[in-house]
């Protein structure tokens, strides 16, 4: 049996990480969510993720700096901006995302980039 895909979603909006949880774990997803890119950091330091699903703004610690905080932790993490601000995407595929999702995201959205950056 393979391994489970593991998937942090961080996003202070719980609605939105709650669907997307439900929608990986119908494709047999390992999904944890984070309201915070701070607590999102703790989390990579304490379980390895395949993926992490992150938002942009956020209070205390935003995506930007929060990638930059845990590529350093583990630079073979692959980590994607989900954002309704398109503003941000430069600056968010600089610091090191592989890609940058537009909310409202589509199922078919997020399954085609999860193949195409971990090739399940």
């Amino acid at each position: 049996m393979a391994e489970k895909i593991k998937v942090l979603v961080v996003d202070d909006n719980r609605d939105f990480c709650e669907n997307i949880k439900d929608i990986l774990e119908m494709e047999d997803c390992d999904v944890d969510i984070s309201e915070t890119g701070k607590e999102g950091l703790e989390m990579v330091m304490n379980k390895v993720y395949h993926l992490v699903l992150m938002d942009v703004k956020m209070p205390v610690m935003n995506g930007v700096s929060s990638t930059k905080e845990i590529l350093h932790i583990d630079p073979t993490i692959r980590i994607l901006f989900i954002s309704a601000d398109e503003t941000i995407r430069t600056e968010a595929l600089e610091c090191g995302a592989l890609d940058f999702l537009t909310k409202p995201i589509r199922s078919v959205q997020l399954f085609e980039a999860l193949d195409k950056h971990l090739g399940n």
